[in-house]
């Protein structure tokens, strides 16, 4: 089942370039930390039901591990991977190749899934395409290279600067 997310801060943001898991495999992945909870949570928690009630019936096994999880601050978060590259596109749907990073905001194309192997059971999401919505302050720390260099300077590029 597939479905598009509200809108989230990504965190850990690994969509241009995939990084290796705990397990050896290189992954292309975002953890999506939705900050207004009211807003859309609703058609993924149902998703989840209906992927558990698909798999395992109405009674879903006990120590089923479910995506959708809750820091220490209440908020809600969830982990989305991909082993192949993903469309990434801007606010304006256009493919970008760099850009997103831990602080920016997006929405996600995901899909959800029932698991059970050796002995682990729930539900995961896939990820399927993210777009970058808007900018946020940089989760770490960093600054843009804008940001530390100031605006450019006035003047053609032209310029002989040995005189």
């Amino acid at each position: 089942m597939k479905l598009l997310t509200p809108e989230f801060r990504a965190s850990y943001a690994r969509v241009h370039e995939p990084r290796e898991n705990p397990s050896g495999q290189m992954k292309y992945s975002v953890q999506m930390r939705f900050e207004d909870t009211a807003q859309g949570l609703g058609d993924i928690k149902e998703a989840i039901k209906a992927v558990v009630t698909e798999k395992w019936g109405k009674k879903a096994p006990a120590g089923l591990r479910l995506p959708l999880r809750e820091d220490e601050d209440g908020a809600i978060f969830a982990n989305c991977s991909s082993n192949d590259p993903i469309p990434v596109v801007d606010s304006k749907n256009n493919l970008i190749a760099e850009g997103v990073y831990s602080g920016c905001y997006g929405v996600a194309q995901i899909s959800i899934y029932a698991y059970d192997q050796a002995g682990n059971r729930g539900v995961g999401f896939g990820l399927c395409a993210f777009k970058m919505t808007r900018d946020g302050d940089r989760l770490d720390g960093r600054q843009s290279a804008a940001e530390i260099f100031g605006a450019p300077e006035s003047g053609s590029d032209d310029d002989d600067i040995f005189g």
